[in-house]
């Protein structure tokens, strides 16, 4: 990854100043073609492809998805203080890339929205926060634009002015001796000259060069820097080696472009791909759907890249997988409800999964605008004359294809965003007013699948802040509204031991029942904390890891400490641990 020099980041900053004084959509436009030229000189081909196949999504996407706070971090990252500077932390622009694309893939790495529930995603836990980032820009543009920093600049310009005119100094490196295979490599050391004669030789190689060589420590220079240059190949032949052996080793993961695929609609009985938790078909499911097989271009069938990956342990809830197919068979938008860590989102993307429809997620938090949503116009220099470009955003880039597109968090949507979504809804197409009124018409097998924590009449409970009640016009877009509980126990405790198979069959019931109690703790109003699959997932992998070097009541307890009671309100803690205590042997 490569650095911006000293001049560009005190002209980025000139630019980043007034852009983080309000919340505006235009301050944020700013911040983003901040970002965009930043990573346009430091990142290279390679990290792109990288970031790419890790994500699924182009950075430059990606900074049209994430809040204002994330786009700052990367920023701070990467302009960093002067090198005299002290008192700071680390900026480091690789380390902030690296934080966006883990919170980007994963969300509980990910710091919680700034209203309502969910996260805001890519926003890393890591990251720092906005009133702390302010204090760093203005830090950052009070030392770039001192006197400091002024000679700093002027000192770099006069040496690069006289690396131009003079050759580079070569710095005297340490003898080694390097083993290559079977090859060892000593440096050889330059023949001391005797004192007596070195001015004589000093002056025989001035008169012979021309005075273009004054001394004979110009050899012994030469032969110490041919030292350094062939023992750092071979290092590097070294290293070269043994990575390429690790990679022939390594599994190979296939790339598929999404974009290069061809499809062919299958029809198939609903119930050959769906079974409840005990891994029963239903008779109510003996219809037919749409699934979605996908080519590469010699023909060979693949998985879309933008299709979930399908779990096998997933169970299914036959009442739900019934009201989703039938809302997807007749064209219908769904809205999934409930509360938080019941699963709404993985019930989608499970059943996408396996019908092999591509799915792109949308976060509704309150940092989301409509540029990022349905695109913006760019100024562009083309043959030397500025120009508008308009590019898409996320939802007409979706609804071209054959996609499943989901609004998570809808109910904590800013109105403004709601009614962008609403013509699009209708089903009849999204007017693009910022691209000369283009109208994008839906692909027919394209449909929005909403998540939401209430059912769009407001928060019943009083317990997500930040959730709104919808417009009727708005609700009555979606065709099936299904209510998202949390499991069974029985189904939670078949979850696990199918997942688990080497759990001890008692802790699999005992992690199955404290799940249930943490939630109707919750349920009651008697602790803000619940317990996600994903949570119960942790519990079972730590327990698992933890029990192989500590006793099985220590483990315990750093299981619950780790996955539930530590992320939990200091006023939770203690109902917690004595729920604990009453299931898990031992206790707290």
């Amino acid at each position: 990854m490569l650095t911006l020099d000293d001049t560009t980041k005190k002209e980025l900053l000139t630019e980043l100043v007034p852009a983080v004084q309000e919340a505006t959509d235009v301050n944020r436009r700013a911040i983003k073609k901040i970002v965009r030229k930043i990573v346009a000189t430091c990142f290279e081909d390679t990290e792109r492809k990288t970031f790419h196949e890790y994500t699924g999504k182009t950075i430059n996407n990606i900074i049209d998805m994430v809040n204002r706070e994330t786009l700052l971090n990367l920023c701070v990252h990467a302009i960093g203080m002067p090198p005299y500077i002290s008192g700071y932390p680390a900026f480091l622009f690789g380390t902030a890339v690296t934080q966006l694309a883990y919170a980007y893939k994963d969300d509980s790495l990910c710091r919680p929205a700034g209203r309502g529930s969910g996260v805001s995603q890519g926003y890393h836990k890591e990251m720092w926060e906005m009133d702390y980032l302010k204090t760093l820009i203005h830090d950052m543009y009070q030392e770039w634009h001192s006197e400091e920093a002024g000679a700093l600049l002027k000192r770099q310009s006069l040496e690069q002015e006289e690396k131009a005119e003079a050759p580079a100094k070569v710095d005297e490196p340490t003898p080694k001796t390097v083993t290559y295979s079977a090859t060892v490599f000593t440096a050889v050391e330059p023949i001391p000259l005797d004192p007596n004669l070195k001015k004589a030789v000093d002056a025989l190689l001035n008169q012979a060069s021309q005075g273009a060589i004054t001394n004979a420590d110009y050899y012994t220079d030469h032969i110490k820097s041919l030292n350094g240059q062939v023992i750092d190949a071979l290092v590097s032949l070294d290293e070269a080696k043994s990575a390429l052996t690790l990679q022939a080793n390594a599994p190979q993961p296939v790339t598929v472009d999404g974009s290069t695929l061809t499809y062919k609609v299958v029809m198939r009985k609903a119930m050959d791909l769906f079974k409840d938790a005990k891994g029963r078909t239903s008779a109510k499911l003996n219809f037919d759907v749409e699934t979605l097989v996908w080519y590469d271009a010699n023909g060979n069938e693949v998985r879309h890249p933008a299709s979930p990956e399908i779990d096998p342990h997933y169970k299914f809830r036959m009442h739900h997988v019934i009201k989703y197919l039938t809302a997807k068979k007749f064209r219908q938008h769904t809205w999934s409800h409930g509360h938080t860590g019941t699963g709404k989102t993985t019930f989608i993307e499970q059943v996408e999964a396996r019908l092999g429809f591509p799915v792109e997620r949308l976060n509704l938090d309150s940092n989301m605008e409509r540029a990022d949503v349905v695109g913006n116009v760019d100024i562009v220099v083309k043959d030397g004359a500025p120009s508008s470009v308009f590019t898409e955003g996320l939802l007409p880039v979706a609804m071209q294809q054959p996609m499943t597109f989901i609004l998570d968090e809808l109910d904590a949507g800013r109105p403004d965003m709601l009614f962008v979504l609403q013509r699009a809804l209708e089903n009849k197409g999204l007017t693009l007013t910022e691209d000369a009124g283009r109208l994008v018409k839906p692909h027919p097998l394209f449909s929005f699948a909403a998540t939401a924590n209430s059912r769009g009449q407001g928060d019943e409970h009083g317990w997500y802040s930040g959730v709104r009640p919808m417009n009727l016009a708005f609700l009555n877009r979606f065709g099936a509204f299904i209510e998202v509980g949390y499991m069974d126990e029985d189904d939670e405790l078949q979850f696990i031991k199918d997942a688990y198979p080497k759990l001890n069959s008692s802790m699999a019931e005992q992690f199955a029942r404290f799940a249930q109690l943490i939630r109707g703790a919750f349920m009651n109003g008697e602790i803000s904390q619940t317990l996600s699959p994903r949570n119960l997932h942790a519990m079972a992998q730590y327990y698992m890891h933890f029990n192989t070097f500590m006793p099985h009541n220590e483990a315990v307890d750093e299981v619950i400490e780790t996955c539930v009671s530590d992320a939990a309100p200091a006023d939770n803690q203690q109902h917690i641990r004595e729920l604990a205590n009453r299931v898990f042997a031992g206790g707290l």
